[in-house]
């Protein structure tokens, strides 16, 4: 999937900033549907779903950042990802397009959400990029591994 220096990727938008997720980290993007909620779950695991007979964790990325909610329903979508626990998913604010990047030109050495990579210009905004795999943190994705 990659040519280069660049990869395909999924741009994403949570909250007020830009994210690229590489495509192949991505199993496919849906809808938000109504989740099952799971009592006493951190603020940013918002639920599971059942994805063609799988049970799936969600982790709302504006709540994991920010401490809020994706916002508009109508425009977040769900990403999904295989991990070796299984499907695991994640909302977006929005899906802004599928396109080729540059690799990563930038080493962020500060502490961040594990989920957050390295930095990349495109069309001369830093979009940083997500690796889904950290998303869900393991404590949950195992949770929901098959037995």
């Amino acid at each position: 999937m990659s040519s280069g220096g660049e990869i395909a990727a999924l741009v994403v938008q949570v909250v007020d900033d830009l994210y690229a997720i590489p495509c192949v980290d991505v199993v496919t993007v849906v809808p938000v549907p109504v989740f099952q909620t799971v009592p006493g779950a951190p603020p940013y695991f918002v639920g599971t779903f059942s994805y063609r007979g799988e049970i799936v964790p969600v982790v709302d990325l504006a709540r994991a950042f920010r401490g809020s909610s994706s916002g508009n329903r109508l425009a977040a979508r769900l990403v999904l990802t295989r991990s070796p626990a299984g499907l695991a998913a994640v909302i977006v604010g929005r899906v802004v397009d599928v396109r080729r990047i540059p690799r990563p030109s930038r080493v962020l050495d500060v502490p961040r959400h594990p989920a957050v990579a390295d930095a990349t210009l495109v069309d001369g905004r830093p979009i940083q990029l997500l690796s889904l795999a950290h998303a869900v943190p393991a404590e949950i994705r195992t949770l929901f591994a098959p037995p």
